[in-house]
């Protein structure tokens, strides 16, 4: 948009601002602003527009007036003073002020307004503006601000662990089945997501159960992402923080604990092929199992008559068992009583 002004002397002497070709040039950039789609729940969108004078002559500018801005804001600065009538921009050739428009939303739907400059009399020019409030699909909340889900001290390899949860809400006008939430963990080793109930309808809530279950002695930590399957304006990804530290493991409860145990499981991450390590203080039936994180066995079972002492069953990949990869726990049992169980987690 461009006009072009210089001052005239009237017959009284008095200066005015009128309008001449090739003197004074105004320029706004951008000419008009599109904000896009922005949440009505989110902070609000903010941007800037710059007034140039390309001309010889001097403008001023003491206004910003909006026509249906409810949902923008303009404000200018010239030379560190707010643009009003009393302390208005007097543009020199090559001088230039930028106003500061913002946009927050309050309801669903397109807005769009027009601020006009002014010098105090007349419309020196104008610039349009335009966004889209949308209201996010996925609310999603953790009891622990900011942002993060903080677990207690959990004992690596005992199979135990803890289980928190993460309310999620439909705010849409659709229901959310389980393949439109996409739920993702960037590590994936100490971190495990339980089952959510589908589908979600508008306007109710779920659970995402997560568990943690250290692989190592240390600070545990992962990130949690949730998205939806559709990649829709102004609903981005939620993360989540998991905080978790693991702790040297327990000992095992069983006969004689000192000398009956699951001993170890190596390696762990494994790509396929599993040393089972294990004391007994006498001799008998033992069973190994494999179990995910349901505690549904998974596999082929080992049991063996077994000595007294510490033996090692070596599982194949392709032949004692063929896992996916994923969490599994390893369960020693004697003569039918369990003894304790190993956590091993599996790659790709």
């Amino acid at each position: 948009m461009r006009r072009t002004w210089r001052w005239m002397a009237s017959l009284a002497g008095a200066l005015t601002l009128a309008p001449e070709a090739f003197s004074g040039t105004l320029t706004i950039s951008p000419p008009s602003v599109a904000f896009g789609s922005v949440s009505i729940s989110g902070p609000l969108a903010s941007t800037s527009v710059t007034i140039t004078n390309h001309g010889s002559a001097t403008i001023i500018l003491g206004f910003i007036s909006g026509s249906g801005c409810s949902e923008f804001t303009a404000d200018a600065f010239f030379e560190g003073l707010p643009v009003t009538p009393k302390t208005p921009a007097f543009l020199t050739d090559g001088q230039s002020f930028n106003v500061n428009v913002s946009y927050d939303p309050v309801n669903r739907g397109a807005d769009a307004c027009t601020f006009t400059l002014e010098d105090g009399n007349a419309a020196v020019d104008a610039f349009g503006v335009s966004g889209t409030g949308v209201a996010p699909l996925l609310i999603v909340t953790v009891p622990t601000p900011p942002n993060a889900l903080t677990f207690a001290n959990q004992a690596w390899d005992t199979g135990t662990g803890e289980t928190k949860n993460i309310l999620i809400q439909n705010n849409g006008s659709e229901a959310i089945g389980s393949t439109n939430l996409i739920r993702t963990l960037n590590a994936g080793l100490d971190y495990a997501l339980g089952a959510t109930s589908f589908p979600i309808s508008p306007g109710d809530t779920a659970l995402v159960p997560v568990i943690f279950n250290p692989i190592a002695v240390g600070v545990r930590n992962d990130v949690l992402t949730l998205a939806l399957d559709s990649d829709l304006p102004g609903d981005p990804d939620r993360t989540v923080n998991l905080n978790g530290i693991g702790t040297s493991q327990t000992a095992d409860v069983g006969e004689d604990a000192s000398a009956t145990r699951l001993r170890g499981v190596h390696p762990s991450p494994t790509r396929g092929p599993l040393a089972i390590e294990y004391s007994i203080a006498r001799p008998g039936r033992v069973d190994l199992q494999v179990c995910d994180l349901s505690g549904r066995v998974v596999g082929r079972s080992t049991s063996i008559e077994s000595v007294a002492g510490v033996r090692t069953v070596t599982w194949r990949e392709g032949v004692e068992w063929s896992p996916k990869a994923g969490v599994y726990f390893v369960r020693l049992a004697l003569d039918g009583r369990v003894l304790g169980t190993r956590r091993v987690v599996v790659i790709r």
